[in-house]
């Protein structure tokens, strides 16, 4: 039985006309946050922050998204008579770090940051990771807002209140679950991407559409694989699909002990090839599509996979998106050695989001090394 409902949900519309989905926190006193979603909603940053009233505004970014999109949420926010501290973080994974986390908080301290101010990271899915972070941290917590600027970040890591960064052993092995204020999402961003970011982002949407099942594997069948092609109110669709399934996973179990665990799907094997190729081979969407299809494969090893079909028909579907199903210049034993160190693992197997059929899967711990590495062995380039 599916443990979770596979038909679309629809998210309510307020009267500023922009799709709103709850993200609700089982502890505390705060309800929740809200994920707002609508095309050109970025140019009405000042508006939604109004509501927090806020002593001061930092914008976390880096270099790239200041050039493309800095002048959208400024301009909004000098109309409601706010002038951000912008603080700018390395662009990339490899950024991601001890020493960067540092020069940040140290960056958000000098320049006068407290309790009552409010951080917007705006960004990609680093950002969103190190600005969450910092923000979770300096003054032992100050408010956020996440504002994803490309497809990874925006149907993904900007909703679920998890930010981290990345240790030598291993991808977000220091953070803190810290919930945002609101996430701000305006698909309009995702067309400055470029081809492989996009590609990277539809690596998350698959697993989405693998996790949810239904129509929604066959409705990304018909999309274009060119970014450019796809219409806005396509893309706004991909993304609230994407965002309406992690908020009601993440609602459901905010500290991932059960459902909110199916988001790794992929990760596990995905997050080892990031860390053995010492997070400058592949990117995260990459990795997961890799990862996505080696969980496939393993699922079919252990009799698990039931409809016979679908690593075939997930695998194409990753391949015409332009993402990787298989890695190369890496030894598989080393991948191994960074899945020991998952931070989801329970004793001494490595934990798996393994697939019965779409809409339906299964967590287990393998302790098997040797199934493991054939899976590996499977995905290696000949």
């Amino acid at each position: 039985m599916n443990e979770f409902k596979k038909e679309t949900f629809s998210g309510s519309k307020t009267d500023s006309e922009w799709t709103e989905i709850p993200v609700s926190i089982a502890q505390g006193a705060e309800a929740g946050y809200p994920v707002i979603i609508r095309r050109g909603i970025v140019s009405r940053t000042g508006e939604i922050i109004s509501r927090f009233n806020p002593s001061g505004v930092f914008i976390i970014t880096n270099s790239t998204v200041r050039n493309l999109h800095g002048d959208k949420p400024a301009a909004s926010l000098a109309d409601k008579g706010y002038t951000p501290v912008i603080i700018e973080m390395g662009d990339g994974e490899r950024y991601k770090n001890c020493e960067e986390f540092i020069r940040v908080c140290g960056e958000l301290i000098k320049s006068g940051a407290n309790r009552k101010s409010l951080i917007l990271a705006f960004g990609g899915g680093v950002t969103g990771d190190m600005a969450g972070f910092a923000a979770s941290t300096v003054m032992r917590g100050i408010p956020f807002i996440q504002i994803p600027t490309t497809l990874v970040a925006q149907t993904d890591s900007s909703v679920g209140s998890k930010t981290g960064i990345d240790t030598p052993w291993g991808k977000n092995l220091m953070g803190a679950f810290y919930h945002p204020k609101a996430v701000i999402i305006d698909p309009d961003l995702l067309y400055t991407l470029p081809h492989c970011e996009f590609s990277a982002g539809m690596a998350e949407v698959v697993k989405t559409a693998v996790i949810r099942g239904g129509d929604f594997p066959e409705f990304l069948e018909q999309v274009p694989s060119n970014l450019m092609e796809i219409p806005g109110i396509i893309l706004e669709e991909i993304v609230t699909r994407s965002v309406k399934l992690k908020s009601e996973l993440v609602s459901r179990d905010m500290f991932e002990q059960n459902v909110r665990a199916y988001l790794n799907l992929g990760h596990t094997i995905g997050h080892g090839i990031e860390a053995a190729s010492g997070f400058n081979g592949y990117s995260h969407g990459q990795a997961v599509s890799i990862g996505m299809a080696g969980s496939l494969i393993l699922s079919e090893k252990l009799g698990i996979l039931q409809d016979k079909n679908l690593t075939a028909k997930i695998i194409n579907l990753l391949v015409r998106f332009g993402l990787p199903v298989k890695y190369s210049n890496i030894r598989a034993d080393s991948i191994m050695e960074y899945m020991k160190f998952d931070k989801k693992r329970q004793g001494g197997g490595v934990r798996f989001v393994l697939v019965k059929e779409a809409g339906s899967l299964h967590i287990e711990d393998i302790d098997n090394r040797q199934i493991l590495l054939d899976t590996l062995n499977e995905l290696a380039e000949d």
